[in-house]
């Protein structure tokens, strides 16, 4: 199996599953500087709660796993690794209790079956600072300057880091996590092509989120 595929894949079904959730691309927490190598395959909102969801197909090497979970883990509070029966053995070695692991397969019809291996858990490890990068600094200084009692223009004359500095000293990681969901799901609908449409496969089973 191809990783697109997989992807398109867990994508229709959190739609089916999640109807209020919003499913966002790799790129979304690119910004958050962790890297070329460690951004996450799927990051999924559903109410407060960031799920990442990362694929190791056939291709992949699961030992970056290794290097990439210690990111993750600062950024959502749950992750889940989905992975062909040719990795599993691996995955399970790599990764730690926490973590979900849902092996991915195919049946004759060319259905898409996902088997819970290993439920996930909160991780209780996000980092403020780090989450905060995924905004945009005008959609910080958008949201926060009435709320800071600060306008506009001297808002911008701070950095984008002194601003996440701030907002972290602030505000509880769980008021900052209300804020950038509602933000990126403003985002995602103000602008209908920052995700790939979505392709129908047929599927069965059920995500464990």
């Amino acid at each position: 199996m191809y990783e697109d595929e997989i992807k398109t894949a867990l994508a229709l079904r959190l739609r089916e599953r999640f109807k209020k959730g919003f499913i966002y691309p790799e790129k979304t927490f690119y910004q958050a500087g962790l890297g070329n190598s460690s951004r996450i395959d799927t990051f999924f909102i559903n109410g407060t709660k960031f799920v990442g969801y990362e694929i190791k197909s056939e291709k992949d090497d699961p030992n970056r796993l290794k290097k990439q979970i210690p990111k993750y883990e600062k950024l959502f509070n749950k992750l889940i690794i989905l992975t062909e029966p040719c990795k599993l053995k691996k995955v399970k070695e790599i990764v730690p209790a926490y973590c979900g692991i849902i092996e991915v397969v195919k049946d004759h019809t060319g259905a898409f079956i996902f088997n819970r291996i290993q439920k996930s858990q909160d991780i209780g490890k996000q980092d403020p600072k780090l989450i905060l990068q995924v905004l945009h600094k005008k959609e910080i200084i958008d949201y926060f300057s009435g709320i800071l009692d600060m306008t506009k223009s001297r808002m911008y004359g701070f950095s984008k880091r002194k601003l996440i500095s701030l907002l972290a000293k602030e505000f509880t990681l769980l008021q900052l996590r209300v804020v950038i969901a509602n933000l990126l799901i403003k985002r995602l609908e103000e602008n209908k092509d920052f995700i790939k449409p979505i392709l129908k496969i047929n599927l069965r089973n059920q995500i464990e989120e």
